[in-house]
């Protein structure tokens, strides 16, 4: 199951159907207001990873993340965006950095990466470099966030 947060319709519809073509779960969310509520609530269910955007009205990507992270530690975060050069301090939280636009073979590898890592693949067998069109954030340099 992977989560996606992204407020434009179309982008996050789009992201929810690759995911799904690809067989995997996934459940879209329209903000990170909505989000935050529903990790809140007792019905969570804990995704491999969240993929998100950045630049959203109710709060940056950034902020969400680390209100998920109060909540939950050690979720794995992907940041799809269209900002090619992020220098925000928290920018290594996430994993993954798939710039926008991005084409589904390259979701398609994130979330295998991301699987194999939830499957406990050490982080140098997993190569993440070839992920995007641009650098990554050191994508499991320290190896995957435990669960």
């Amino acid at each position: 199951m992977f989560h996606v947060i992204e407020d434009l319709k179309e982008i996050r519809e789009l992201l929810q159907e690759i995911i799904e073509c690809c067989g995997y779960e996934a459940s879209a969310f329209d903000g990170p207001k909505s989000y935050i509520e529903y990790a809140r609530s007792g019905g969570f269910q804990r995704p491999v990873a969240i993929i998100t955007d950045l630049h959203m009205p109710e709060m940056t990507g950034f902020e969400m993340m680390e209100k998920v992270l109060a909540l939950h530690p050690g979720i794995r975060f992907a940041i799809v965006s269209g900002t090619p050069n992020v220098t925000h301090p928290l920018r290594h939280t996430a994993c993954i950095y798939l710039t926008k636009p991005f084409r589904p073979e390259e979701v398609e590898a994130m979330l295998e990466k991301f699987t194999a890592c939830d499957q406990g693949v050490p982080p140098d067998e997993i190569g993440c470099a070839d992920i995007g069109d641009r650098g990554y954030f050191g994508v499991f340099s320290s190896g995957c966030p435990k669960k």
